[in-house]
């Protein structure tokens, strides 16, 4: 999560990323895909952030009701499972650098020669 975030130029904490994504998995739970008319409007304010960073979809389906002409729209959220997935083997390609050993990336040529 917070991997996705930093490519949209968005800093966000490990903490706050970890609370968006269990809100959002509590929905699916078990399921890659959920009606979005179950969701209240905070909620739905984050699966659409979501799927800014790429994580959903939103995608909807429309039924005929019965003899009428006029169809039922239902629209769903539904988990961008390679992405989700690009996302999280990226981010543990990433190794965080500290502070001490980016000193020595600034240092000039001249200090390495003996």
């Amino acid at each position: 999560m917070v991997y996705a975030y930093s490519i949209k130029g968005i800093e966000i904490s490990m903490n706050d990323a970890l609370e968006i994504s269990l809100q959002a998995m509590s929905f699916f739970g078990y399921e890659t895909r959920i009606l979005s008319n179950t969701l209240e409007r905070d909620d739905l304010v984050i699966m659409y952030t979501l799927e800014d960073l790429g994580l959903l979809r939103a995608e909807s389906e429309e039924i005929p009701l019965g003899r009428s002409s006029k169809p039922w729209r239902i629209s769903y959220f539904s988990m961008n499972r390679e992405r989700i997935l690009e996302y999280a083997s990226a981010s543990r390609e990433k190794e965080p650098v500290s502070e001490a050993s980016s000193v020595y990336e600034n240092l000039p040529e001249e200090v390495w020669a003996r």
